[in-house]
């Protein structure tokens, strides 16, 4: 028999429903294959997909030091996925900087097991010396045109994202423009969620104040605050799924008028920069306040607050806070309120350039 669990992940998705999927814009229609539907069942009145537990014949994992017995220790958020895989796979191969005499790792010191490790070798590349990946984003302070003036830079987006996250809370910052929000809570009582296994991180670094062993989920090198703590991806998950989060903030592809978010696609790899299936899944299951942050157009002019979106569903009725470079707009439970515009522009113009239907507050604020 086949090994299943229940998770809340996707039971309120386009991936579950089997549903016919039209990218609009991209010229592109998908059915979800009916023989791919997932039996939902309901645990506390919450509907909870079956799905099948993941099994391998190799893993490849990375770690930091092992014994002649396979036990592994990991170091910062390198535990990741490192130690689900070994689990779940035939045979783990283990790449470590440094073996040990059995016996050297104290027994509390031994993330894994070497029950579940079939081969150790020792790296041959130093992860001491760090080269920052590229991007192909714009930077934090470079800004969008809109009638030929222009928004919000993502950094200011990120900022008034930042502000709206509630004190004494544990908070998960997705990637792209909400790892940005970290820059803006110093000395503020937030905890940082990562979903690659860390819980307490601050700003993002750069040069020799760099450990590459510490990472947010969208591997740029982050500090760690007083009480932080690394864990692996399962649990990391589990935070998330269980309802121990107090906010997400996320980036999406489309938001529409019932507050249903699309942060992925099935374009992939018809449109290699769009992305698949992530982690906003579970991070939406656990009901937290979700604060989505993006720009108000894409980069091909087209529309991100729809009146109904044109991508999969990653979750349906979750959106509480909408923060764009134009617009900050609120869920009321039935429709969007705008609640503030970006400076030099009126709810008017906003308006004009928005195709999703909301209601303009008594008072229109400015962003800052």
């Amino acid at each position: 028999m086949d090994k299943v669990f229940a998770s809340p992940a996707a039971a309120i998705s386009d991936l579950q429903d089997g549903a016919t999927i039209v990218l609009g814009g991209f010229g592109q229609q998908f059915n979800w294959p009916v023989d791919l539907i997932k039996a939902v069942r309901h645990f506390e009145g919450r509907p909870h997909v079956l799905e099948q537990a993941i099994t391998a014949d190799f893993a490849f994992v990375r770690a930091w030091r092992a014994d002649h017995a396979g036990n592994l220790a990991f170091r910062g958020t390198t535990r990741n996925m490192n130690i689900a895989f070994a689990k779940c796979a035939r045979i783990t191969i283990a790449e470590v900087d440094e073996v040990v005499q059995t016996g050297q790792l104290a027994p509390d010191d031994i993330d894994l097991p070497g029950i579940f490790v079939t081969r150790v070798v020792r790296t041959t590349q130093s992860v001491s010396e760090v080269t920052p990946r590229p991007s192909r984003r714009r930077t934090a302070e470079a800004a969008r045109n809109y009638m030929g003036r222009p928004a919000l830079t993502r950094a200011g987006i990120a900022r008034r994202a930042a502000a709206l996250i509630p004190e004494g809370g544990y908070v998960n910052l997705g990637s792209g423009i909400p790892e940005q929000v970290s820059n803006f809570l110093q000395g503020r009582d937030v905890l940082l969620h990562a979903e690659n296994g860390m819980l307490g991180y601050g700003e993002i670094l750069t040069g020799n104040a760099i450990d590459p062993r510490v990472a947010n989920a969208g591997a740029a090198f982050v500090s760690t605050v007083p009480g932080a703590s690394f864990f692996d991806s399962v649990t990391s998950f589990e935070m998330g799924r269980g309802g121990h989060l107090d906010a997400v903030v996320l980036g999406a592809y489309e938001v529409d008028e019932s507050a249903n978010l699309a942060n992925w696609t099935f374009a992939k790899p018809l449109i290699p920069n769009l992305g698949g299936v992530g982690g906003a899944m579970d991070l939406v299951a656990g009901n937290a306040l979700l604060i989505v942050v993006m720009e108000h157009h894409d980069s091909q002019g087209r529309h991100k607050l729809r009146r109904q979106c044109t991508l999969p569903l990653t979750a349906r009725n979750c959106v509480n806070w909408i923060v764009t470079d134009l617009a900050l707009l609120r869920w009321n439970g039935s429709s969007f309120v705008l609640e503030e515009v970006a400076p030099g522009f009126t709810a008017e113009e906003v308006a004009k350039l928005t195709e999703m239907r909301f209601v303009v507050a008594d008072r229109v604020g400015v962003m800052a």
